[in-house]
């Protein structure tokens, strides 16, 4: 993955949950305090190349 990688943790209304930066080709994103259903991480670069990746929360 890139350098400067921004990510976005979502819910299913919009509302952002947690923001950061990725710090490598792996990260872990704490989500024990949510609970469990549908969430969205959406990733983006300075460029303005972004993803978006549905993750499921059990």
């Amino acid at each position: 993955m890139q350098r400067n990688v921004g990510y976005e943790l979502v819910n299913v209304t919009g509302v952002v949950l947690r923001r950061g930066m990725v710090e490598a080709n792996e990260s872990v994103v704490d989500t024990e305090e949510f609970a469990a259903g549908v969430y969205f991480v959406r990733l983006s670069t300075q460029n303005g190349a972004q993803r978006l990746v549905k993750v499921f929360h059990y």
